[in-house]
């Protein structure tokens, strides 16, 4: 007797949100006494002009570390872009991970749009490259 077992593979598509474009973060790697600097595109895929804030909430292990202040962004029309930038130090514990949770909220607070990106606190001495001598 055989076994067969059929599987399918399922093909999963996200759609982006009405006005996050993108988060990012400077670096990839950011040395315990590092400032980080986070970036978020904002793209206003609706059909009339925007009027809110951007929220960013900084996390480790599903506890807040910080509530970065909101920026307001004014008449963004459709279709038009625009960057919001926040600046952030990471605690000097090392070898930490954080969870930058952003979000889009109209003018009454309702939550329009989400998006999130990662800042890795870690002091690594790469010790010496053969193939850097001045590294």
């Amino acid at each position: 007797m055989a076994l067969i077992l059929f599987t399918s593979v399922v093909g999963l598509e996200t759609e982006a949100g009405p006005f996050i474009a993108d988060v990012n973060t400077d670096k990839a790697m950011y040395f315990p006494s590092d400032g980080a600097t986070i970036y978020v595109d904002l793209t206003n895929s609706t059909a009339s002009t925007f009027n809110g804030s951007v929220n960013v909430v900084i996390s480790h292990l599903g506890y807040v570390s910080a509530n970065l202040p909101s920026q307001t962004v004014s008449n963004l029309g459709t279709k038009a872009t625009a960057t919001a930038v926040f600046s952030w130090m990471p605690p000097v514990t090392n070898y930490q991970g954080y969870l930058v949770s952003v979000s889009v909220t109209d003018l009454t607070n309702n939550v329009l749009d989400s998006g999130s990106s990662a800042v890795d606190v870690n002091q690594v001495d790469p010790g010496p490259n053969e193939h850097c001598p001045a590294c």
